[in-house]
This record gives structure tokens, C-alpha cells and sequence, in this order.
């Protein structure tokens, strides 16, 4: 989930099932974005990932890239 601030609905889904996975693996872990890092001065993954994970995965509109925007 780099690039950009909005991606395909298929790329939250799969962002989801990833992370379901990898708590189950690392319960303990902490998710955060590459922004969240300590002394990190960037804007990837261009949302706010504990919003993200508050929202259960929920994910606001403006933030699904529509399939009209994409060259495929």
C-alpha cells in the first residue's frame, strides 16, 4: 500500500486478510504505517493506519480508488 492515498477495493480486502493473519501469527505485534516509525518524516501509506484498524477495516469512500482511475 504504497503510492498513493486511495486504492482498488481488492487492495483493502487483501490489506485486511493480511493483517488478520499476521495478528493471529504476532499477536503482540504492533501495526502501524511506515509514517507512524520513530524520526520517519514520510506520508506512506498514505492513510492513517490506527483509524484503519479502529474502523475494522472499514474503509471510508474517498479512500477506494474508482476502477475508472485505473489503467487495466
Amino acid at each position: 500500500m504504497i503510492g498513493t492515498d486511495r486504492f482498488a477495493l481488492e487492495q483493502w480486502q487483501a490489506l485486511d486478510e493480511l493483517v488478520a493473519k499476521l495478528r493471529k501469527r504476532y499477536p503482540s505485534a504492533k501495526i502501524m504505517g511506515h509514517r507512524d516509525l520513530p524520526d520517519v518524516h514520510k506520508t506512506c501509506p498514505g492513510f492513517d493506519v490506527a483509524a484503519w484498524l479502529a474502523r475494522e477495516g472499514n474503509v471510508p469512500e474517498e479512500l477506494v480508488l474508482d476502477p475508472a482511475d485505473t489503467d487495466t
